[in-house]
């Protein structure tokens, strides 16, 4: 925690993508934040790197495998995160350093406030690496 009145949450992923893992545990740490603390802030503590998005090699090995399922459990646990940060009771904060990515992206426009350090560089890469 930054303070006891803060949460800092952070993942620590390869190149922090956002995998199933790192959903759920954005769940379980909203819910503690918001019985604990007055806000929660996403921050990638001494990271190069914000998030480079969703992990594409998971999703990749699971359409390979024909695990549908597995892709469209993904989807709404991302549908429910990204719903979760915007109307949460506490204020959900993202501070964004380096590059923040697709999914990483996403994550910060549904939070209700973003700060960014002058190094960062932002957007959706989905259509220039054909995913969209």
């Amino acid at each position: 925690t930054l303070n006891d009145r803060h949460a800092i949450v952070s993942f620590k992923t390869k190149a922090n993508t956002i995998t199933q893992a790192v959903l759920e545990g954005f769940l379980q740490a909203h819910q503690k934040s918001r019985s604990q603390f007055d806000a929660m802030i996403i921050w990638q503590y001494q990271a190069k790197d914000f998030s480079f998005g969703a992990n594409l090699k998971d999703i990749l090995d699971a359409a390979k495998k024909r695990q549908f399922s597995k892709i469209a459990e993904l989807i709404d646990s991302f549908h429910l995160v990204a719903k979760t940060l915007k109307s949460s009771s506490i204020p959900t904060i993202c501070a964004i350093a380096g590059r923040c990515l697709g999914g990483g992206t996403e994550i910060a426009l549904h939070t209700q406030a973003r700060v960014a350090s002058i190094e960062s560089y932002i957007g959706l890469p989905e259509t220039g690496i054909g995913v969209i």
